[in-house]
């Protein structure tokens, strides 16, 4: 009964803390104006509605990390484990753990037997939206990184680097804690 109401409890303050988060002015800040939006990729999607995957390691469709897109994907490259970062301007008002669990499943992240996907999920924030964060694991890695880790990955990695309109620094956080975590898990 604790994990239910700490896990309510978690989803809770990340939604809340996330839809409070404001862009500085910095260059990673991901605004409109700052970016040149495809326009070949429609704007809110439905889990149904799931794009195709054209890069396994990082699909930057809201745009956000366009500057550090190259850094990111070697990074994920460089490691052993099926991570797949991805983000998008809109979840058509689905759960963001939902949408990134169809990700998931659609791009087959991670390997089919051992269900060992991870895809992080970020619908940054806009002027008429909130910002939604999910990360979305495979049986096979939810021992490793079970919802409450990813909860707290979510809140005090990437969601203090996002209010200061860091992408990259809330990417890279959540991918050094997840690589972390399975590397202890693989050592044992």
């Amino acid at each position: 009964m604790k994990k239910i109401v700490f896990s309510i409890f978690m989803m809770v303050a990340m939604v809340m803390t996330f839809t409070m988060c404001t862009k500085s002015g910095s260059e990673n800040s991901g605004s409109a104006s700052e970016n040149v939006k495809d326009p070949s990729i429609p704007t809110v999607m439905r889990l149904t509605d799931v794009p195709q995957s054209s890069n396994m390691a990082l699909n930057d469709f809201a745009q956000v990390l366009t500057d550090s897109a190259r850094e990111i994907e070697d990074y994920i490259r460089s490691k052993e484990y099926p991570v797949t970062v991805v983000t998008v301007d809109g979840i058509g008002g689905d759960v963001p753990l939902d949408f990134a669990k169809k990700v998931g499943e659609k791009w087959g992240v991670g390997d089919k037997e051992k269900q060992d996907g991870v895809v992080i999920l970020i619908k940054p924030k806009t002027e008429k939206s909130q910002g939604q964060l999910a990360i979305a694991t495979g049986v096979g890695v939810q021992r490793t990184l079970p919802y409450p880790i990813c909860q707290d990955i979510i809140n005090k990695k990437m969601t203090p680097c996002l209010q200061a309109g860091d992408y990259y620094g809330a990417v890279k956080a959540a991918l050094d804690e997840i690589y972390e975590r399975l590397d202890k898990a693989q050592a044992k």
